[in-house]
């Protein structure tokens, strides 16, 4: 397999969420062909181009994490365990009233409309790659259950 022909197979792969199987057909390559040339390619860009990587991503962020650490020791936060970066925390992203459909997104303890997202929040205020959007009426407490529910 060609180089290009590995990049247009991530770059259709990154397209669509699912498994390669479709790609099976459109290209005649094997399952395990398509898998080994969209990770060699991932690998490559990693590892050629680490300046293009979001910053979002949260391992990106643990050359930070001692710090992060030493910032809630510093500010007296008693945690048993030195080695904390983060909170999990829930943000609800205020959207216009739609026209149909306002239950879901109508949250009465903001007193809005929106949809929710929950992650990590380190002491910068960053919150790399939340879970969601999810309905804004949900209490922050069912997203967290929702978002370690096995699939």
């Amino acid at each position: 397999m060609t180089g290009e022909e590995a990049v247009l197979i991530t770059l259709r792969r990154s397209r669509t969420a699912g498994s390669a199987i479709g790609l099976v057909c459109e290209t005649g390559r094997s399952d395990a062909a398509i898998s080994e040339a969209h990770a060699a390619v991932v690998q490559h860009i990693h590892a050629v181009f680490p300046h293009l990587i979001d910053h979002r991503y949260f391992a990106a962020w643990a050359p930070q994490f001692p710090h992060f650490a030493a910032a809630f020791v510093r500010k007296g936060v008693p945690v048993p365990v030195h080695n904390l970066v983060g909170f999990l925390d829930g943000k609800l992203w205020p959207c216009a009233r739609p026209t149909r459909g306002q239950q879901p997104l109508y949250s009465g303890h903001k007193r809005c409309h929106g949809v929710k997202t929950q992650g990590v929040v380190f002491p910068t205020g960053i919150q790399p790659f939340p879970y969601g959007p999810v309905d804004g009426s949900g209490h922050d407490s069912y997203i967290h259950v929702d978002a370690v529910r096995p699939v």
